[in-house]
């Protein structure tokens, strides 16, 4: 018999040290389960700032593109015109253009490029008639409120008028 009480030929051999074995190897399973938890949270964080910022840039993207066509557009309406009555004429729709004091143009539309007045989406053209019989025009497209355009588009027409 041992000292403290117990029969050492009943006791199996390296029990002892097979418990303490066995209980590291349960530490150590729930440490690396808390360590997998803690890398699937930051991965699952780093993906869903991901996805919101890939959801702001395609809808910059969006009114870019919005932007540009109706830019074009407008661009289009310039070559065809030889006054800022006759762009307006050519872009009027539903009452969305309105001349300007100073000869510009002003055309309005909603979200979907379509023409409303008090639209979301402005687009202003200049007028300015040269020497040369070329008309200048600078299209900007803006949003209602917003100083900062979001396209700028420069172009020039051969009118054949020539400002002394």
């Amino acid at each position: 018999m041992s000292s403290d009480g117990r029969n050492r030929a009943f006791a199996r051999p390296g029990s002892l040290e097979k418990q303490k074995s066995v209980r590291g190897h349960i530490t150590a399973f729930y440490i690396e389960t808390l360590v997998l938890a803690v890398i699937f949270v930051v991965v699952i964080l780093a993906l869903t700032r991901v996805f919101s910022l890939s959801v702001r840039l395609s809808s910059q993207a969006e009114d870019l593109t919005s932007a540009v066509r109706l830019a074009e557009n407008a661009a289009e309406a310039v070559a065809a015109s030889d006054s800022p009555g006759r762009l307006a004429e050519l872009l009027d729709e539903n009452g969305n253009v309105k001349v300007q004091g100073d000869g510009s143009v002003l055309a309005e539309y909603d979200r979907d490029r379509k023409p409303a007045p008090g639209g979301v989406l402005r687009v202003e053209i200049t007028w300015e008639p040269g020497e040369d019989g070329c008309v200048d025009s600078v299209i900007t497209v803006s949003r209602a409120g917003d100083p900062q355009p979001v396209y700028t588009l420069t172009t020039a027409v051969f009118t054949g008028e020539a400002v002394p």
